[in-house]
C-alpha cells in the first residue's frame, strides 16, 4: 500500500483563470443540468438504448459548452471523464481527468475517476493509491474506502477486502453494494478457528436482503465445524442443543452445505431425528425448528445425502399412512403433518403418488412449521409444473443426442439457484472492456439496444443477471428443458425482469429466428452436442456483422479426474438415477474407490443432485485445450477476444511468462501455461470473439 501510495504525486496546480460571479452562476446551472442528464443514464427505471444515448449527449453537450466559457472548470472536465469512462473510453477519459488535476491536483473527485480509469486498465496498484488518497483528502466526499476494498477483491486479496468490508457494512449496513461485495469476499474465506464474535456477525448477514445467501457457505461450514469439533468426531448428536443453534439453523435454511464433513454430521443428525420420532410416535418440540431446518436444507441439496436401509424401511411405513389417509373423504392436514415431517427430510413432498390429494388443502390449512416445508416442497414445484406447460417451442428437437440431453434437465433441472448476485448496473460493454485487457468497445454496445441470445440458458440465472444489471439490452433466453425454462421464468417474474423471453429450442434447429444478435453467450453447452461445431457454427451464423460470441468449454486438462470418474461409472454400469447417484457419491466419500478424487469433492456441484449428474453423469462430453479452441475460431471466421473470469494471480503468471501478448489473446501461449498448470480452467475456458467478416461501422453511431 505504502509503495503504491508514493505513485501519487500531486502537481502544483496551474494557474487558474478568474471568471465573474454571474458567469460563474450560469456555468454551475449548466453544470447542474448536465450532472441531472449523466446521473439519469444509471437511474433504477430502465430507459431505452436510444434514451440513454440522448441523456448522455445532452450531459456531454451542456459540460463542453461549460469548458468553451472556462477551459479550466474541473467539474467539467470530470464530468466529461466520467462520460468518456462510461463509454468505455479510456484513453480521453484519462486526457479530461489529467487537464483538471493539472488545475487541481487535491480535487477528490478527479482522484476518484482517476482511480476508476486505472481500475478499468486493471491497474489495481495505482487504482489503490489514488482512492486511497480521495479518501485521505476527502474521507465523505467520495465512495474510496469502498473502492479500495473491491481493488482487493479484484487482486484476490480477499483477507484484506473483508477487512475492510467487515467494518463498512458496520458503518451503512443497508448499501446493497458494500453486502454484495462482502459477501464477495466471504465466499473466498474460511475460519481457522471458533470465532463468537465472527458468529454473531454471520447470523445478522443471513438476515441481508439482495446476495446470495450461499456465499456464506463456505465460512459457515468451516465455523461450525471449529465449534462442534466434528473433524474429531466428538460432538454429541443432540438435536434439542442443534435446534437452538442460531447459526446452525439459519444456514441451514438459506445456504446449501458443500462439504463432506458437514455432510457427515447432517446425515447422522437427520437419522437420529428419525429415530427419536418413531420410538416416541411424535415429533419432540424441543427439536421441530432443527427437524424443519434439515428439511429445508434437503430441498437446496435435492436431497442428495445418503439413506440406509433402516431408514428405507421406515419412509416406506410413513409412506403408507399418509396415502392410505389422504385418499379418505374427511382427512384433515393434523392427521399426517407427523409422518410429512420426516417424509420431508428425505424426499420432496411434490414426488409423491399422493401428492394431488395434498394440494387440495391450501397453505392456511397446515399448521405454521409445517408450512414452511409445504410450500417450497409442494406449492412451489406445482406452480413450476403449471408455468412449464405455456412454455412457447420454436424449434423441434430431432438430434438423439439433444433429445437425451434434453431429457437429462427435464429430470433434474441445473442450477436450483435460489438469489442473483447485487451488481451496479453498468453498459455491457464497458463491463467487457474491464475483462479483456485492452480491448474497446465496439460503437453498437454504447449507441442502441444490444440484442443478446443466451444459448443454452438453462434455469436462467445468467440470462436474468444480464438482462437486469446491464442497461442496455434485450434478452433472448433459449433451452431444451421446459423444466429448466419453467424455473428460469419463475425467477424472472419473482426477480420483476421483464426485458427477456424465453423458449424452449435447440441450437442445432434455429431457422425459425430470423433477427441477428449483437452478442451471443453460450456457456457450458456446445460440449454436450453431439457435434459441437456445429452448433458453434449455427450460433455464428446468428451474429450481426462485426457481433461478440461468448463461449464457455470444458478443459480436457482440468477435467482429468472427472474423466477418471465418468470411466469409472461405465464400467460398473450406473446409471443416473439419484439411487446411483448417490451411491456413487457415497463411494468417493468413503474413499472407496482408489484415486485422489479431492477436486471433485471439493466442487460445489458434487453436493447436490442435479449438479452431481452434470458434473459425472452428463449423457454427453467433450473437453478442449486452448489449442484446439485456436483451430475451432479460425474456422469459424472469428477473432479470439481472451479470456474472461480469471484469476488475478493467473492473469499475472501469464503476463510474466509472455510479456509480448499484452492483450493475452495468443491461445498457443494458453496452451504451453495451462500445460504446467493444469488446473487453471477448472471451472471451464470462458472467452469472447468477435465475427471477422462485416464491418463494425455497419452499426450507426
Amino acid at each position: 500500500m505504502a509503495k503504491a501510495m508514493q505513485n501519487v504525486k500531486l502537481k502544483q496546480p496551474l494557474v487558474r483563470n478568474q471568471v465573474s460571479n454571474a458567469l460563474r452562476r450560469k456555468l454551475n446551472k449548466q453544470l447542474e443540468e448536465a450532472g441531472i442528464a449523466f446521473d439519469k443514464t444509471y437511474a433504477e427505471n430502465r430507459y431505452d438504448q436510444s434514451r440513454v444515448v440522448k441523456l448522455r449527449h445532452r450531459a456531454k453537450t451542456l459540460a463542453q459548452k461549460v469548458l468553451s466559457k472556462q477551459a479550466d472548470n474541473v467539474d467539467a472536465l470530470n464530468l466529461l471523464g466520467r462520460i468518456a469512462l462510461d463509454q468505455g473510453n479510456l484513453t480521453e477519459a484519462s486526457a479530461f481527468i489529467d487537464q483538471g488535476l493539472d488545475y487541481e491536483p487535491t480535487s477528490a473527485s478527479l482522484l476518484y475517476s482517476r482511480a476508476h480509469v486505472f481500475l478499468a486498465r486493471q491497474d489495481y496498484a495505482k487504482a489503490e493509491a489514488f482512492f486511497a488518497q480521495a479518501e485521505k483528502i476527502s474521507p465523505k466526499a467520495t465512495r474510496s474506502r469502498a473502492s479500495i476494498a473491491y481493488t482487493r477483491t479484484k487482486q484476490g486479496l480477499y483477507v484484506e477486502a473483508f477487512a475492510d468490508y467487515r467494518e463498512l457494512i458496520k458503518l451503512d449496513p443497508t448499501d446493497p453494494h458494500i453486502r454484495a461485495k462482502l459477501f464477495e469476499c466471504l465466499a473466498h474465506i474460511q475460519a481457522d478457528y471458533y470465532a463468537p464474535e465472527l458468529e454473531q456477525e454471520l447470523i445478522g448477514y443471513l438476515d441481508f436482503t439482495q446476495v446470495d445467501h450461499n456465499n456464506l457457505s463456505s465460512l459457515i461450514t468451516s465455523l461450525l465445524i471449529h465449534k462442534y469439533d466434528l473433524v474429531n468426531g466428538n460432538s454429541p448428536l443432540d438435536p434439542q442443543q442443534l435446534s437452538q443453534d442460531l447459526l446452525l439453523n439459519k444456514a441451514l435454511r438459506k445456504c446449501q452445505f458443500k462439504n463432506s464433513v458437514i455432510e457427515e454430521f447432517l446425515t447422522a443428525c437427520r437419522q437420529c431425528i428419525l429415530q427419536e420420532s418413531i420410538d416416541k410416535q411424535k415429533i419432540d418440540d424441543r427439536f421441530m425448528d432443527f427437524l424443519v431446518s434439515i428439511s429445508l436444507q434437503c430441498i437446496n441439496n435435492e436431497f442428495v445425502y445418503a439413506v440406509s436401509l433402516t431408514e428405507e424401511k421406515v419412509l416406506a411405513e410413513l409412506h403408507n399412512i399418509v396415502a392410505k389417509t389422504v385418499i379418505l373423504a374427511d382427512w384433515q392436514t393434523a392427521e399426517v403433518e407427523y409422518p410429512l415431517l420426516l417424509l420431508s427430510m428425505y424426499c420432496q413432498l411434490h414426488h409423491y403418488g399422493f401428492r394431488a390429494h395434498l394440494l387440495r388443502k391450501s397453505v392456511s390449512a397446515w399448521s405454521k412449521q409445517v408450512q414452511l416445508v409445504i410450500q417450497p416442497h409442494l406449492y412451489d414445484p406445482q406452480q413450476e409444473l403449471e408455468i412449464k406447460r405455456s412454455v412457447e417451442s420454436i424449434s423441434d428437437i430431432e438430434n438423439t443426442v439433444s433429445r437425451d440431453v434434453c431429457i437429462q434437465y427435464e429430470e433434474s433441472p441445473y442450477p436450483r439457484w435460489t438469489a442473483l448476485n447485487y451488481a451496479t448496473k453498468t453498459d455491457y460493454g464497458q463491463a467487457l472492456a474491464a475483462e479483456l485487457h485492452g480491448f474497446s468497445p465496439p460503437s453498437f454496445m454504447r449507441n442502441q439496444t444490444i440484442r443478446v441470445l443466451v444459448a443454452g440458458c438453462g434455469t436462467g440465472r445468467h440470462a436474468i443477471q444480464v438482462a437486469k444489471y446491464f442497461r442496455n439490452v434485450e434478452v433472448t433466453a433459449i433451452d431444451l428443458s421446459r423444466a429448466s425454462l419453467a424455473y428460469a421464468t419463475k425467477m424472472a417474474r419473482d426477480y420483476k425482469v421483464s426485458n427477456i423471453e424465453f423458449y424452449q429450442a435447440d441450437i442445432l434447429a434455429l431457422n425459425e429466428i430470423r433477427e441477428k444478435f449483437h452478442i451471443i453467450e453460450c456457456s457450458g453447452v456446445l460440449h454436450h452436442m453431439q457435434t459441437p461445431m456445429d452448433g458453434w457454427q449455427n450460433l455464428v451464423k446468428l451474429l450481426e456483422p462485426g457481433g461478440l460470441i461468448k463461449v464457455g468449454l470444458y478443459s480436457q486438462r482440468a477435467r482429468t479426474v472427472v474423466t477418471r470418474a465418468r470411466q469409472l461409472i461405465e464400467e460398473n454400469q450406473l446409471t443416473a438415477s439419484n439411487e446411483h447417484i448417490r451411491i456413487f457419491r457415497q463411494a468417493i466419500l468413503d474413499n472407496l474407490i482408489e484415486g485422489d478424487f479431492t477436486s471433485i469433492k471439493q466442487s460445489a456441484d458434487f453436493y447436490n443432485l442435479s449438479g452431481c449428474r452434470d458434473l459425472l453423469f452428463n449423457v454427453q462430453e467433450h473437453q478442449f485445450t486452448p489449442r484446439s479452441i485456436d483451430r475451432c475460431v479460425n474456422s469459424l471466421g472469428l477473432d479470439f477476444l481472451g479470456f474472461v473470469n480469471l484469476p488475478y494471480a493467473v492473469k499475472n503468471t501469464f503476463d510474466s511468462r509472455f510479456s509480448a501478448d499484452p492483450a493475452r489473446t495468443c491461445l498457443q501461449n494458453w496452451d504451453q501455461l495451462e500445460e504446467d498448470m493444469p488446473d487453471i480452467f477448472g471451472l471451464m475456458f470462458q472467452f469472447y470473439c468477435q465475427l471477422k467478416s462485416g464491418s463494425i461501422a455497419k452499426f450507426p453511431d
